[in-house]
Formats: structure tokens, sequence, C-alpha cells
């Protein structure tokens, strides 16, 4: 956008450097019609003069009318040539205006592009803002989820460290009840050589 405003800047200075010119052009052409305004006033008076001289001898009118005819000519070849250099000017003139009048389309044509073009980025960062929202909600609510999880985690390791303990204190009563089957078996035994010993006596008394 800023370099559009710059680009637009540029082209409406062009515009007004072009207008300028253009009232110098008028200005110019102000001079020349004032130039031809003053030879047709000195094409009067030269007429007058040649009507005051035909009075006074034949021969001067002739020089005079010479004379003005010449000048007659050189007004109409200077009239001519300020005719040609207006209709010059003038067709550059609408040169430049349709030069200007076109770029001036085109720095519209470039505003209404970008003033689109901003208003679907500006939509789009509604969108964008929209679904960072959405995120930032989703985002809290996993929070929320993840400290639930880690609660009932801590919950399950606590748990877990419980079914250990019991884990542990059952081995330990599965090795005592072995070491009371294995010392009641010894004691067994023992009880049965001492009752077989005892037989033997018994029967050696006899």
């Amino acid at each position: 956008m800023v370099q559009s405003k710059k680009e637009l800047a540029a082209r409406e200075l062009n515009i007004q450097r072009a207008r300028d010119e253009l009232t110098l052009a008028h200005t110019r052409m102000a001079q020349e019609s004032e130039r031809a305004s003053g030879a047709e006033q000195r094409l009067k008076q030269l007429q007058e003069e040649l009507k005051c001289q035909r009075q006074n001898a034949e021969s001067i009118r002739l020089q005079q009318q010479q004379r003005s005819k010449e000048l007659e000519k050189q007004h109409q070849r200077d009239l001519t040539e300020l005719q040609k250099e207006r209709q010059c000017l003038e067709k550059q003139h609408q040169q430049e205006v349709n030069k200007l009048n076109q770029e001036l389309q085109q720095a519209r044509t470039l505003h209404n592009a970008l003033q689109a073009q901003a208003d679907k980025l500006s939509l789009q960062k509604q969108t964008l803002d929209k679904e960072v929202d959405n995120l930032k909600e989703k985002l809290k609510w996993t929070e929320g989820q993840l400290q639930e999880s880690q609660k009932k985690e801590a919950q399950t390791q606590e748990a877990l460290r419980e079914v250990e303990g019991v884990a542990v204190s059952l081995e330990q009563s599965r090795k005592k009840e072995r070491a009371l089957e294995e010392e009641g078996r010894r004691l067994a035994e023992e009880q049965a050589d001492t009752l077989r010993l005892l037989k033997e006596l018994q029967q050696g008394e006899e």
C-alpha cells in the first residue's frame, strides 16, 4: 500500500507538471493571438495610410498598394504559420491529455487492484486470527487434559509403587513360607530319625 501510494503521488506530480506545461502553451497561444491581432491592427493602419496617399498621388497609391499586398501576403504567411503552430500545439495538448488520462486510468486500476488485494489480505488475516483463537482454545483444552493426564499418571505411579511394595512383601512372605516349609521338613525328618532310633532302642532292650 505504501509503494502504491508513492507511485500514485509520482503520477499525480507528473499530471501537475503536464498541467503546468499546458498552461504555458495556452499562454503562448494567447501571445500569438495578440501578435495576430496586432498584425491585423497594423494592416488596418496601413490600409488607412494607403487610402490617404491615393488622394495625393496615383504613383504613391500603386506603391502603397504593392506594399500592402506584400504586407498582406506576409500577414497571411504569418497567420498560416500561427494557425499551423496552433494546430500543432492543440494536437500536442490533446496527446498529452490522452496520455495523462491513460496514466490516470492505469493508476486508478492499480489502486483498485491494490485495494482489492488489501481487502483480500484483511479477510485472510481475520480468518487466520480466528484460526489462531481456535488453536489457542484447543491448546488450553489440551493443556487441561494434559494436566489431568499428569495427575492420573501420578496416581498410577503411586498405585504402582504400592503394588510393588505389596509384591515385595508378598515375595518376602513366600520366602518365609518356603523357609518354614523347609524347617518343617527338616524337623519332620529329625522326628522320623528320632522315632526310628527310639524304635531301634526299644527293640534292642527286648
